[in-house]
């Protein structure tokens, strides 16, 4: 009850807050929502490292700026970023021709320094660190890609979730916590009250990036890092949104949960 009560605060704080600043921004539909889910998101984080005891919370507790860092870049991108220019070759052509640093391309490179002081903390083995590095790096961007419409990223993450789920040991305090947070996040996005934006999609990559690291073998990973990749390499030369159209079962899925009009 008290975790109830307490993720449902934070999604109420964040959505009226962010309605109050203003921190809004118009939707696919062109309907004007706040971007307030990735706050609730890294609200109900501390929440949990709170709630749950033990080497769970340990290991939660080391990543926590980390997470802070890219969901705050996150946020910065969407208070302050421009529609132009699109994609990592057009951030860099960008500064290149015009020698001014975009908050997209401030957000890449404050990524690749706390991924890299966090994985210099774990003190792995050279290629542990090197795999370790690359998710850091290359989920929260990745993510971020899939994030053009409602309840796409959590779909994603719902995928990933389940084949790691496979091979953990259950434990009910957190697969509780974890349940709630997803339910109010599929009402939210679901019902277009509000949106993740770059704080929210990139915050959840992150998540994503440690669970994969903390939880799964060195193969695992390894495929994971080849499989962010290639996904980066192929949205720089397709729009992930128009495979999914041409392709029936895709868009099924797609429109799965949302709400009509």
């Amino acid at each position: 009850m008290i975790s109830l009560i307490s993720f449902i605060g934070a999604a109420a704080f964040s959505f009226f807050l962010f309605k109050q600043v203003r921190w809004v921004v118009y939707n696919y539909q062109g309907k004007k929502i706040p971007y307030s889910i990735g706050c609730f998101l890294m609200i109900s984080y501390v929440i949990s490292l709170v709630l749950l005891q033990g080497n769970v919370r340990a290991g939660m507790g080391i990543s926590l700026i980390y997470l802070f860092v890219i969901w705050g870049m996150g946020l910065l991108d969407d208070i302050y970023g421009e529609g132009y220019p699109k994609g990592l070759k057009g951030h860099f052509r960008y500064f290149r021709e015009e020698h001014r640093l975009t908050t997209g391309l401030m957000k890449g490179m404050m990524t690749v320094v706390v991924a890299a002081l966090v994985v210099w903390q774990w003190q792995q083995l050279w290629y542990e660190a090197f795999i370790a590095f690359w998710l850091l790096v290359s989920f929260p961007h990745v993510m971020n890609l899939f994030d053009t419409r409602p309840l796409r990223v959590l779909k994603v993450t719902t995928i990933i979730a389940g084949i790691l789920l496979l091979g953990l040991p259950f434990d009910f305090s957190l697969m509780r916590m974890v349940g709630i947070v997803t339910l109010i996040w599929l009402l939210m996005e679901g019902s277009k009250w509000a949106m993740l934006g770059d704080n929210g999609s990139t915050l959840v990559g992150a998540m994503i990036a440690l669970v994969v690291i903390h939880f799964s073998s060195l193969s695992a990973q390894f495929i994971m890092s080849m499989t962010t990749a290639f996904f980066i390499w192929y949205a720089e030369r397709v729009s992930f949104s128009a495979v999914i159209e041409k392709v029936r079962v895709l868009k099924a899925l797609d429109q799965l949960g949302i709400k009509k009009g």
